[in-house]
């Protein structure tokens, strides 16, 4: 990708909300245009596309998440990934 992606990790705010967001060209091999390792974490009415890992990587068994009305296209390893 053209840059690293969005990263919500441990320090990051407990509660996280993406959306109506574009989010292309990011993350790269084995790692994700999104990346959650903790939280609460909602994303909405988002486009995640061209990542050169996954659209979006879960890295725990645990977080939170609210996926809903989201669109991928062309993420090289897959949309959603994790444990």
């Amino acid at each position: 990708g053209d840059w690293n992606g969005i990263g919500i990790l441990s320090g990051t705010s407990s509660d996280s909300v993406i959306n109506h967001a574009i989010i292309e060209y990011a993350g790269k091999p084995a790692e994700a245009a999104v990346t959650i390792d903790q939280g609460l974490i909602t994303i909405t009415n988002s486009h995640i596309a061209h990542s050169r890992g996954a659209g979006i990587l879960i890295k725990r068994d645990d977080p939170s998440l609210v996926l809903e009305n989201n669109t991928f296209e062309g993420c090289a390893e897959g949309e959603v990934v994790g444990p």
